[in-house]
C-alpha cells in the first residue's frame, strides 16, 4: 500500500470488526511493540477468505490512518524529491546510439510489435524531446509494466476511462476490459483529459484510489466512476481516496505523459520516487530503448 506522501508501506493486517480498545491503544504507541501486536495479529487471520480479508484490512486502514498519519494527510506542504535520492537514468553509449537510432527512424517504418500493438517511427517520435506522448506509446508502455509480474499487476488501456466516463455507460458491458480484478495487487489507469495525461492508481490489497497529475490537477469525476466500477467488479464496497504529496512534478507542458510512466512504474515496483524534470530527457531516450526492444531496464 502507499502513503499520502507516495512512499510505500506495509499492507495493514486485517481484524475482526469488534476492535476493542485495547487494541486501539496498541496502535497509538509508537514503539516495535507495534510491529509486534501487527504481526501477530496478521498471522491469526492468515487463512480468512480474500474479499473477507480485505473488508477487515481496510477497517484497519482507516484506524491507522486516522491515528497515525492524520497530520501527513492534511500537510500542505510539498517538498521537491531530493537531488541525491535520484536514480541515474543515462544510458551506457550502446544503448543510447540504439535509442537514437529509433528516434530517428522513418515515419512510416514499423519499429517494433509488442503484444497487439505496433509502433512506427511516428509514434516513437513523440518520445523526442518536448513531444506529446500518444496513446500508442502510453499503451505499450503500460502493457509492459503489466508483463513485468503479470500475476499482480493489471494495466487498462487509455480507451478505459472514456468509455467509463459515458453518460448511459453499462458496468456489466465495460466488464471486458478487465474483471476479477480483486485477484491482482495494483491496477494502472491512464486517463487523458483533453491534452493532458494523469494515472489512476489502484491499490485492491489497501482498497484505496489515487489520482496522480504532473501539474498538480485533482480528477473527482474520474475517481467517482472508477469507484463504481471497482464496487461493481471486485464486491468491495468501500474505498478510500488517497491524495499521495510530494510526487514529482513537471514544469512545462509537455512531460506529463512520461511522468505517468514513471508514476506506474515506480509505484507497481514498489520504489520510491527516483526522478524529477530534470531526468526527463535521460528517461526519453531510456523509455525509447525499452520500447525499441520490448523490455523494461532495472531501477534500482
Amino acid at each position: 500500500m502507499w502513503d499520502s506522501d507516495g512512499n510505500r508501506r506495509e499492507a495493514t493486517p486485517p481484524v475482526s470488526c469488534s476492535i476493542d480498545e485495547a487494541i486501539i491503544r496498541e496502535l497509538q504507541r509508537d514503539d516495535d511493540s507495534v510491529t509486534l501486536f501487527l504481526g501477530s495479529l496478521k498471522e491469526s487471520v492468515r487463512e480468512l477468505p480474500k474479499r473477507q480479508y480485505i473488508k477487515f484490512q481496510l477497517q484497519v486502514l482507516r484506524l491507522v490512518e486516522d491515528l497515525r498519519l492524520e497530520s501527513t494527510m492534511n500537510a500542505s506542504a510539498e517538498k521537491p524529491t531530493a537531488g541525491s535520492d535520484l536514480f541515474d537514468y543515462q544510458l551506457c553509449p550502446q544503448m543510447l546510439r540504439e535509442a537514437e537510432a529509433v528516434l530517428n527512424s522513418e515515419e512510416k517504418q514499423q519499429c517494433v510489435v509488442i503484444g497487439h500493438i505496433s509502433l512506427y517511427g511516428r509514434d516513437l517520435h513523440t518520445l523526442k524531446d518536448a513531444g506529446l506522448l500518444n496513446d500508442k506509446i502510453i499503451n505499450t508502455y503500460f502493457y509492459l509494466l503489466s508483463e513485468r509480474d503479470s500475476k499482480r499487476i493489471k494495466s487498462m488501456d487509455t480507451f478505459f476511462m472514456p468509455d467509463l466516463m459515458k453518460p448511459d455507460v453499462n458496468l456489466t458491458d465495460i466488464q471486458r476490459w478487465g474483471s476479477d480484478l480483486i485477484n491482482f495487487a495494483y491496477i494502472l489507469v491512464p486517463a487523458h483529459r483533453g491534452n493532458h495525461w494523469g494515472l489512476n492508481f489502484v491499490d485492491i490489497e489497501g482498497c484505496t484510489i489515487s489520482y496522480l497529475d504532473s501539474l498538480g490537477g485533482k480528477y473527482p469525476e474520474g475517481i467517482s466512476k472508477l469507484k463504481q466500477f471497482l464496487v461493481h467488479d471486485t464486491g468491495i464496497a468501500d474505498w478510500t481516496e488517497v491524495h499521495m504529496k510530494n510526487i514529482p512534478k513537471q514544469i512545462n507542458s509537455v512531460d506529463c505523459g512520461i511522468f505517468i510512466c514513471m508514476y506506474a512504474n515506480l509505484l507497481s515496483a514498489g520504489l520510491t520516487w527516483n526522478f524529477d524534470q530534470s531526468s526527463i530527457k535521460d528517461i526519453r531516450k531510456r523509455m525509447a530503448y525499452e520500447l525499441a526492444h520490448g523490455l523494461l531496464l532495472p531501477l534500482n
